[in-house]
């Protein structure tokens, strides 16, 4: 098994309430930041970003179980592999997701 995931998701850092809403978010070199942000705050994320819906799984496991620290990569094709880290912070009951450029030479393995 390779670890990768075969998707496309924006570059970016996204704060997530328990409903999976958008709260804060920053992104850089996505389409997304041309959007106002009354377009993306308080919007589901799986909404905002289409390509995430198979991300929401993976999402409520970490705001179930109060997973800390979850890494995995996607990947579109062989130069773009993206990894996404998924975070939850219990003083707010928040999953924070960073999507970040990765080299595709790096070994990867697949967390959830």
């Amino acid at each position: 098994m390779s670890g990768y995931v075969k998707a496309t998701l924006p570059l970016g850092i996204f704060e997530l309430d328990t409903l999976g809403r958008v709260i804060t978010y920053s992104t850089y070199n996505s389409d997304l930041r041309l959007k106002p942000r009354s377009e993306v705050i308080g919007r589901r994320f799986y909404e905002v970003i289409e390509t995430a819906s198979f991300l929401e799984d993976r999402i409520l496991r970490v705001f179930r179980e109060r997973v800390p620290f979850s890494k995995f990569y996607l990947q579109d094709d062989e130069s773009d592999v993206r990894s996404v880290l998924l975070m939850f912070f219990p003083d707010s009951q928040s999953v924070m997701v960073k999507i970040d450029p990765e080299k595709a030479s790096r070994g990867a393995s697949a967390a959830a």
